[in-house]
């Protein structure tokens, strides 16, 4: 992952991290241990002021960049609006990094481009149903407050999550095909190009599996407000520990 990208996000809490804000256990209803140890997380990155993430890129993340450029580059309808890093205007802490803003219809997307067949079938299977998704799907819960802190940051009534394999067209043909955008200049590609196309994730020409799915849902007012809050309280915590308040006689009077 790129250095600056990590360096500024560090120090926040961001849209693909903030469902570990909102989880809680299903039977008691309190939080889950994954919020304190996601709030310390961004609490040490304040105050060591440096991620506490690796720089190096997977193999399934360099391979989901790659798809992502080539998808906003060739199959992406419509003019979704370039987005970089936002933050929240009332919470500094509070950042994420849409892939799709589509102003004209209050929505917000994010691409996701699955590393095996498996998982993008699982999401095919859910038939457009994000609450399907969300009760089958590993990352199902993830993603849905991805978006929906991202709808928050960027003022959307709408969500719109895109799932996508290339078909095996879009693979075999290195000059034109996804391959030939895999020149980065820095060799993280190479396994790309020196791949045989059957090597690599996509959807055979025999196949009756399509190669996207696409999933629409209306922001919750209550899920966004719940949302809301969660992210808030967890910005205090991270606060009250920058600057703790000192135990002395007039504060605790002050206080009490």
């Amino acid at each position: 992952m790129d250095k600056d990208f990590l360096t500024k996000r560090a120090g926040a809490f961001t849209s693909s991290e903030i469902y570990k804000l909102v989880a809680r256990h299903k039977k008691t209803g309190e939080y889950l241990v994954s919020r304190d140890t996601y709030i310390n997380k961004v609490f040490m990155e304040l105050q060591y002021n440096c991620p506490m993430s690796s720089y190096g890129d997977s193999r399934p993340t360099i391979w989901g960049k790659l798809l992502e450029k080539w998808y906003m580059a060739q199959i992406e309808l419509g003019t979704p609006t370039p987005t970089d890093t936002l933050t929240h205007p009332d919470c500094p802490l509070w950042k994420g990094t849409p892939d799709m803003i589509y102003k004209q219809e209050k929505m917000v997307g994010d691409l996701k481009c699955p590393s095996d067949l498996e998982r993008f079938a699982i999401a095919y299977e859910c038939k457009g149903d994000i609450d399907k998704l969300r009760a089958t799907y590993k990352e199902g819960e993830k993603y849905y407050w991805q978006l929906m802190s991202n709808a928050v940051l960027t003022g959307s009534d709408k969500c719109k999550l895109v799932f996508y394999v290339p078909s095996e067209a879009d693979i075999e043909e290195p000059k034109t095909g996804i391959r030939a955008y895999s020149d980065d200049g820095e060799g993280k590609h190479h396994w790309v190009l020196f791949s045989n196309y059957y090597e690599l994730p996509h959807v055979p020409k025999e196949s009756s599996l399509p190669n996207q799915v696409v999933i629409e849902w209306q922001v919750d007012k209550i899920e966004r407000q719940q949302l809301i809050n969660d992210v808030l309280s967890a910005a205090e915590k991270v606060t009250s520990k920058l600057f703790p308040i000192k135990k002395t006689k007039k504060n605790e009077e002050r206080l009490s």
